[in-house]
């Protein structure tokens, strides 16, 4: 169903898999149908309760299939980590952008890219230009986080480079070093949004978005990213959702380095060894991820919410994982298929 879509459209024929908004939990509707206006979720709900005003809307059959939110990948260092020098920002937006077809292939509609992380502000304004331009190709939602580096001073944050990172992203990756106080370097980071590298549990009053590093860290109400290397002790991701933290899922995709293209085969890591549950892993994959890099209007299916939709062969959550690599019968970005 490749192609551009009328201004309003009924996805029909289908099962929904609709994360709930604040819970890891995933609510089924059978023979379903959702309706997408103007790029965003209209209604949702049983097909036969479609109400009169969307009946005469053009249908697109879905054949059975299952739509899901778009997958959410809150953390890749896509344009790379093993910079030596100043890089080519023509080369690694090149490179980046074509990691980014691969993963919206792969059914990821939204791209958390992390840039920066070096103690050369000229460096990290390079990277964090070329995450921004890459942002810019329009084929999927791309968040830039401002990796900072751990030995800048809260002055440096402040003044020097916190107003560059402050145009070019939308979120900053603080690391909690033990040794300098955590709420400061939190707060120096503003306008951005704080996300949190910790080692330890982290003495703050607030829920925040943690990346886990395989310890007991996270706060309860917390949004915490797992990532591949995080999964080393078998139930560590169960153990988050048993303290009531809320999980999300990264593959931190690095071209240099861990090459996991779409979240499929990180929701089979989160089930075999976090022990997660399939609807867990589903939701981390979309709306927990959703959450940790502060977006309201992902991961979901409901009306209010983007029309960022994945179609795809099955009719539960375990169909995902049991074909980890299948490619979608559909993408779509705010109600466009990007689908050849």
């Amino acid at each position: 169903m490749p192609g551009e879509q009328p201004s309003t459209f009924v996805l029909d024929e289908c099962s929904v898999l609709a994360p709930h908004p604040r819970q890891p939990r995933i609510d089924v509707i059978r023979q379903g149908a959702v309706v997408v206006r103007h790029g965003s979720i209209s209604w949702v709900g049983a097909a036969e309760d479609l109400p009169d005003r969307y009946r005469g809307e053009e249908k697109v059959d879905c054949e059975g299939r299952m739509v899901v939110p778009g997958f959410v990948d809150s953390g890749t260092w896509l344009l790379g980590s093993a910079h030596r020098g100043r890089p080519d920002p023509a080369r690694i937006v090149t490179a980046a952008r074509a990691g980014l077809s691969s993963m919206l292939a792969a059914g990821v509609t939204t791209v958390d890219v992390r840039a920066g992380g070096t103690p050369d502000p000229v460096l990290d304004t390079i990277l964090l230009a070329a995450a921004r331009t890459v942002g810019e190709t329009g084929l999927c939602q791309v968040v830039v986080t401002w990796m900072v580096h751990p030995d800048l001073s809260l002055e440096e944050i402040r003044s020097v480079m916190g107003p560059t990172a402050s145009r070019l992203a939308s979120l900053a990756m603080i690391v909690d070093n033990g040794i300098d106080p955590l709420p400061p370097r939190l707060a120096a980071v503003a306008p951005l949004t704080p996300r949190l590298l910790a080692s330890t549990k982290p003495e703050a009053d607030q829920a925040l978005s943690i990346e886990f590093s395989g310890t007991p860290i996270a706060l309860a109400g917390s949004v915490v990213t797992i990532r591949p290397d995080s999964l080393g002790d078998r139930g560590s991701a169960r153990m988050l959702v048993a303290g009531d933290a809320l999980p999300a899922l990264a593959s931190a995709y690095d071209p240099h380095g861990v090459s996991m293209v779409g979240l499929g085969w990180m929701m089979l890591m989160a089930m075999e060894l976090g022990e997660l549950t399939s609807e867990e892993a589903l939701w981390a994959a979309t709306r927990g991820s959703a959450l940790a890099l502060g977006d309201e209007l992902r991961g979901l299916v409901r009306a209010g919410a983007a029309a960022d939709l994945v179609i795809v062969d099955g009719e539960s959550a375990w169909d995902l994982i049991r074909r980890p690599g299948a490619r979608p019968w559909n993408v779509m970005v705010s109600g466009v298929s990007m689908t050849e």
